[in-house]
C-alpha cells in the first residue's frame, strides 16, 4: 500500500476514505429505516 519512498499512495487514502464515508453513510441510513 505505499510507493517507493515509502509515503501511501494518494488513490489508496482515498479508497479508504471513500469506503470509511460510505460506511457511515450506510449505518446512518440503516438506523432510519
Amino acid at each position: 500500500m505505499e510507493t517507493d519512498t515509502g509515503r501511501p499512495l494518494a488513490k489508496d487514502i482515498v479508497k479508504i476514505i471513500v469506503a470509511e464515508t460510505t460506511k457511515v453513510l450506510v449505518e446512518k441510513v440503516a438506523k432510519k429505516k
